[in-house]
């Protein structure tokens, strides 16, 4: 019986896990077919637009005015006649339902945001809120491959400039459209995600059942933490089960983007080629001939500009011979092969123009293959993104499975608890901090108002600095809350912080709300991250307490990884507003975790191994902490400015730079994914190493050194590749911080106290993170930025080589020892 529940347990624990990771990946794969759809839908409408534009500024050329325009009312109407008629149908076509109703209307806006003239009557007068976030003022029509749109409430909103003959800003015209089209659309490939997981997760159950059968242990034993089963065998079948069901997942997701792709550019390739039928087979109505047409090669030269999906578009005679043309400049070797006379039928789209009844010519168009391939690297990568997340999100989810399975085991009074009961609650929580760490500057920057005099950059920085010092006062209290009443308080009540900061960063209606909401984050991220490493002190010894920590810290930096990634992914897709509220929810979880599975350890509460719980330090122990050379100078000349370094260039400088130079969210998110793996996997390596070693002072001048490298770089490159190369460089930096250890050898850090001391060494470090951004926002106004980076970097250098010269050498602490 025993058996066959620890089976059961197994299974059903595993099929949770199977769910959130196919879950998840259903979820961002509709949501990225829903941009894509919404983007291809407004395209097409811009295209109309246009047309509508063209026939307005006509008549403002010869002087008329847009408030005494004449006939503006029909002009808009058969806009949206155009917009409403059936796309060219094609035997390709696999249905998918993109019908326009009637609830789609188009609108003339003045620059004062009052509508001129809609087909909707009731809009007509009245002034939208949507038209806050319109400003042709200063800028033109946008130039780049996305159309201008705006969502508003459950609407959709395409905007267009017109302007008069001196290129001044008259009116807006705006065509709207409701979210339901674009539901219904998804509707269908929503169904079909939910049938394709089913069929996963029926297969997925056979194969554990089968495999637990044979690989469980005996009857009385279990998978716990310390017990002699086979629990890496089993953390390896579910990875493998989990991750091929994620591949296969990808995969078919992948292989069905490629129809929708097709089928959407088909029907937008359809509205533009039936424009233009209208357009020449007016013009042949009027008896010119179909090689005589004026200026038409423009036309086409417009069409492919707007629609860069398209590799060509032609006006062909009736044997299917080429008159006018456009091509593509992307259009290369690949596409090669599909001309006109070698097309491809799945690509192409052919319409013929008829005048009185015969055939007079053809349009011919083709989907340009490059852009299909570059949308599937696109789907590929986020794909292979979320199986490297998934693979570390369900690790830390099975070390909590098991922790739930055995937790009845767990609670009996002589039963000792295991430092890595942490891991996975910890790791939770850096995910919810840590979910918008690839664009918390960036949100910055669209709610941005000027404050306190800063420049826009440092006002950037400031909900950074902002998180970074409300961390460090917390973590100042908190070393004395844990030797007092234990970590169990600080850690509890940090979680209710963080949820507050995060509900409040998702409402904050403003920037300086915004920054204070980041405040409260960061107080209680601070109070929970040094609980944690209270829970590790106070259940280890000497002899494990290193690979404790490291194994935290583990868990700490894959909730990081993964939470900067998916958040990326999340805000690119949904808005930087609401990852914040996500967050939140999945804070619930955590705090509703460890009141569960944590009850044991709260009811052994002891004050911290090391510290003089509750007794007041003498200003002695105080004053020789602080006048030891070795200390002042590691905490002045190595901690700050390795935290500088590193919070400013991977919380602020990176993403902000990679965003100027058009590097997509998703693909900041996985740069940001370098630091995460190498802090994870390649620090408990060298942390070994260093255990292993008698002297820590040489491998914190080894992480200062290939921290300074990492921005000197920027002297001689620029772009993604070498802020990738920094960000592994300043990862690596990080795995031979051997601050604490090296610390910790001095009888002055001892006699002190290790909590108070940890709080202190980290409270110096948030310093240099408070400074971080602000000084990284400066370096933006310099005229050289790549040069701005290297002379810090030569900066740190520098005081990396004081530190080498001043601080003595490690103390053995069998010499040392109080």
């Amino acid at each position: 019986m025993d058996r066959l529940s620890l089976k059961s347990k197994l299974i059903i624990n595993t099929l949770v896990i199977l769910i959130l990771a196919l879950g998840f990946n259903a979820i961002l794969t509709l949501n990225s077919l829903e941009k894509f759809y919404v983007e291809s839908i407004a395209s097409q409408y811009s295209v109309v637009g246009k047309d509508l534009k063209r026939n307005i500024e006509r008549p403002l050329g010869f002087g008329k005015s847009i408030e005494n325009f004449v006939g503006m009312e029909k002009i808009l109407e058969d806009t949206k006649s155009n917009l409403i008629k059936k796309n060219v149908r094609d035997e390709t076509a696999i249905h998918l339902s993109t019908s326009i109703t009637e609830e789609v209307s188009v609108s003339i806006a003045l620059p004062d945001g009052r509508i001129l003239s809609s087909t909707r009557p009731d809009l007509a007068g009245t002034r939208l809120a949507v038209y806050d976030k319109i400003d042709y003022k200063n800028a033109s029509d946008p130039v780049s491959s996305s159309p201008a749109y705006i969502k508003y409430k459950d609407t959709y909103v395409t905007h267009i400039s017109i302007r008069n003959t001196k290129d001044e800003w008259v009116a807006t015209a705006m065509i709207m459209f409701n979210q339901d089209q674009v539901k219904s659309v998804l509707k269908k490939v929503r169904n079909q995600s939910i049938a394709l997981i089913s069929a996963i997760l029926c297969g997925g159950m056979a194969v554990l059942a089968l495999i637990f059968h044979f690989i469980l242990p005996d009857r009385f034993g279990s998978p716990g933490m310390n017990g002699n089963s086979p629990k890496f065998k089993l953390q390896m079948i579910v990875f493998l089960v989990v991750g091929f069901a994620q591949i296969v997942f990808s995969g078919i997701n992948t292989y069905s983007f490629n129809t929708y792709y097709l089928e959407i550019n088909r029907q937008k390739a359809g509205s533009l080629i039936h424009l233009l039928k209208e357009d020449i087979e007016f013009l042949l109505s009027k008896n010119i001939q179909i090689h005589k047409l004026v200026r038409i090669d423009a036309e086409l030269n417009k069409i492919i500009t707007g629609s860069p999906e398209l590799g060509e578009i032609a006006i062909l005679d009736v044997d299917g011979m080429p008159l006018y043309m456009a091509l593509n400049p992307d259009a290369g070797d690949l596409d090669s092969a599909a001309g006109i006379k070698g097309e491809d039928p799945a690509y192409t789209i052919r319409v013929e123009l008829m005048k009185e009844g015969r055939i007079e010519g053809y349009i011919s168009t083709q989907i340009l293959k490059k852009a299909l391939f570059k949308k599937l690297l696109e789907t590929g990568l986020d794909s292979a993104t979320i199986i490297v997340i998934s693979i570390l999100f369900f690790g830390e989810l099975l070390l909590l499975a098991f922790q739930f399975i055995n937790r009845r085991r767990d609670a009996s009074p002589a039963r000792k608890i295991h430092y890595k009961a942490i891991r996975p609650i910890a790791f939770l929580f850096l995910f919810c901090i840590d979910i918008s760490i690839s664009f918390l500057p960036l949100h910055m920057e669209a709610i941005y108002e000027p404050l306190f005099g800063f420049s826009k950059a440092m006002v950037m920085g400031l909900p950074i600095s902002m998180e970074m010092f409300a961390s460090g006062l917390a973590i100042l209290s908190a070393g004395v809350w844990m030797d007092r009443r234990g970590w169990y308080e600080p850690f509890f009540w940090g979680l209710v912080l963080a949820f507050l900061g995060l509900l409040y960063s998702w409402a904050a209606p403003n920037a300086l709300q915004f920054i204070l909401s980041r405040g409260i984050v960061g107080a209680g991220y601070g109070f929970s991250l040094m609980a944690v490493q209270g829970f590790v002190i106070v259940h280890s010894d000497e002899k494990n307490q290193a690979q404790g920590l490291a194994q935290l810290f583990a868990g700490v930096y894959a909730g990081s990884i993964c939470g900067g990634a998916m958040g990326g992914m999340l805000a690119e897709r949904i808005g930087y507003r609401t990852v914040f509220l996500i967050a939140a929810a999945i804070l619930v979880l955590v705090i509703l975790g460890i009141l569960v599975l944590m009850e044991t350890s709260f009811k052994r509460r002891k004050p911290m191994t090391g510290s003089q719980a509750g007794e007041p330090t003498g200003m002695e122990q105080i004053r020789a902490f602080f006048f030891n050379r070795s200390i002042l100078g590691l905490l002045l000349f190595g901690i700050i400015p390795s935290a500088t370094a590193v919070v400013g260039f991977v919380n602020y400088f990176f993403p902000v730079y990679l965003d100027r130079i058009g590097t997509s969210q998703s693909n900041i998110g996985r740069v940001y994914m370098v630091f995460g793996l190498c802090l994870i996997y390649i620090a408990p390596f060298i942390g070994r190493i260093m255990d292993a070693s008698g002297s820590k002072k040489k491998y914190l001048v080894i992480g200062g050194a290939l921290g300074s490298l990492a921005l000197i770089l920027y002297y001689f490159f620029g772009g993604l590749a070498v802020t990738a190369g920094a960000i592994f460089l300043l990862s690596l930096s990080m795995c031979f911080d051997a601050s604490r250890p090296y610390a910790l050898t001095f009888r002055e850090t001892r006699n002190l106290g290790i909590g108070k001391s940890l709080s202190i060494f980290t409270s110096f470090e948030k310093i240099g993170q408070i400074i971080g951004p602000i000084l990284f926002g400066a370096l933006f106004m310099a005229q050289d930025l790549h040069l701005a980076l290297a002379y810090f970097g030569i900066g740190y250098l520098a005081l990396t080589l004081v530190f080498f010269l001043t601080a003595r050498k490690d103390n053995p602490p069998s010499l040392d020892a109080p």
